[in-house]
């Protein structure tokens, strides 16, 4: 997906599956908002958390100054603790300590990139299972206005390939992944570090010619 918009989606289709799971958020940002009040979130239309044309579609048209999606990038991890908070337990969140921080919530804040790999591995020994949500945009910096790649790929192979152990003995439970170009630099880019960590899962992962010339310096929005 090009944003963490649709993994609430994702994971509600497991959540008459298994059991609390503990969250693993690697993201640049927290993917937050500190004050949800007028975000909407009691206007969610029937079927919301299955129908994916009704949770994508979902707006504020009729029902606020200005029509913009109630569920979005910068707020789906609110509706998972307003909404689902017997679904997910504990929180870890690795970040560039970008944005606002989550309230209200049990979560371990990670924001030294040198914690990754060793605080990933102690999760992966516990008991129980994760959802684990990535965003490319992760592995990348912004100095000005351009983007560089901040971790090395042998390092993003190294950490594909805990999360390929972790995935292959059942440690997650579900696994999403975001693109995020706008963060990275182009299509192209956060494209590249994405098929570092597919390949490890044996995924062949290719964005479709077109989407990847599209809006090179910026992405999209599902």
């Amino acid at each position: 997906m090009d944003n963490h918009r649709l993994s609430l989606w994702c994971w509600l289709q497991y959540r008459n599956k298994i059991n609390t799971t503990d969250l693993i958020h690697i993201d640049r940002h927290y993917d937050f908002i500190e004050d949800d009040s007028g975000e909407g979130f009691d206007d969610l239309p029937q079927g919301w958390p299955d129908d994916l044309k009704t949770y994508r579609t979902a707006s504020t048209e009729g029902i606020g100054k200005d029509t913009r999606a109630i569920i979005r990038y910068d707020n789906y991890l609110n509706v998972l603790y307003k909404y689902f908070p017997q679904f997910v337990g504990q929180g870890y969140y690795f970040t560039h300590n970008d944005g606002d921080k989550p309230q209200n919530i049990s979560f371990e804040d990670i924001t030294n990139p040198l914690d990754l790999m060793p605080r990933i591995h102690e999760l992966f020994r516990k008991e129980g299972q994760y959802i684990v949500n990535i965003d490319i945009d992760y592995f990348f910096q912004t100095v000005g206005e351009e983007n560089f790649q901040f971790f090395s790929d042998p390092f993003v192979r190294k950490f594909s390939g805990v999360i390929v152990d972790a995935y292959r003995s059942g440690k997650i439970a579900v696994l999403t992944i975001a693109l995020s170009p706008e963060y990275c630099g182009t299509w192209r880019d956060s494209e590249r570090v994405c098929g570092i960590i597919c390949d490890g899962l044996e995924l062949n992962f290719k964005l479709p010619k077109d989407d990847t010339a599209q809006n090179k310096q910026h992405g999209g929005r599902c």
